[in-house]
């Protein structure tokens, strides 16, 4: 009877390991696919964000306004190394790697740090200044003669450790220095 019993678990074992092998090989093909979708989608992201960096002036209506899509830019490269480093590494360590992922997988990454040293730090363009200037001088309440101070407001919350790292440890002087 205990050789019935251990055999029967033999069996369902091998059964079950037969089954996650199928499954581990769908799994690890559609890692693969989601990979290069991946990379090619930050590639394209990245691309973008190249493009509107070089365009200049980002038309906005208010200083933290340009700097949250600054922060959001950073987000944006950030995301084309994260997330592709993560994915090519669990693809090491099933044993799927190919030349063909390295290679988009260093392309993305080289891109995706080239962009985050485009975006480098929050300064805003001229132009962006001047449509700012521009904005505040009209349309503001009469006890401001006119003026929209609120504008020129600037919040840099969950992002102290940027303005550390570059030395700008007290925003209100960063926003003034920004706009002198």
């Amino acid at each position: 009877a205990f050789q019935h019993g251990w055999d029967a678990a033999e069996t369902r074992s091998q059964h079950l390991n037969d089954v996650f092998q199928e499954h581990l090989t769908q799994l690890v093909a559609a890692l693969t696919d989601f990979h290069k979708a991946q990379c090619f989608f930050m590639l394209s992201i990245n691309i973008t964000v190249l493009v509107v960096i070089q365009r200049g002036g980002f038309d906005p209506h208010s200083l933290q306004q340009t700097y949250d899509t600054y922060v959001f830019l950073l987000v944006l490269a950030a995301n084309g190394f994260l997330p592709i480093t993560f994915t090519l590494t669990n693809l090491y360590l099933v044993g799927m790697l190919s030349w063909f992922l390295i290679l988009l997988s260093t392309v993305t990454v080289m891109l995706s740090i080239a962009t985050l040293a485009s975006v480098g730090r929050f300064n805003p363009s001229e132009a962006d200044m001047r449509n700012l200037k521009t904005l505040a001088a009209s349309g503001g309440p009469p006890e401001c003669d006119g003026f929209q101070p609120g504008i020129y407001c600037l919040r840099t919350a969950g992002f102290t450790y940027w303005d550390r790292f570059y030395g700008d440890q007290d925003t209100p002087t960063s926003t003034f220095r920004i706009l002198g």
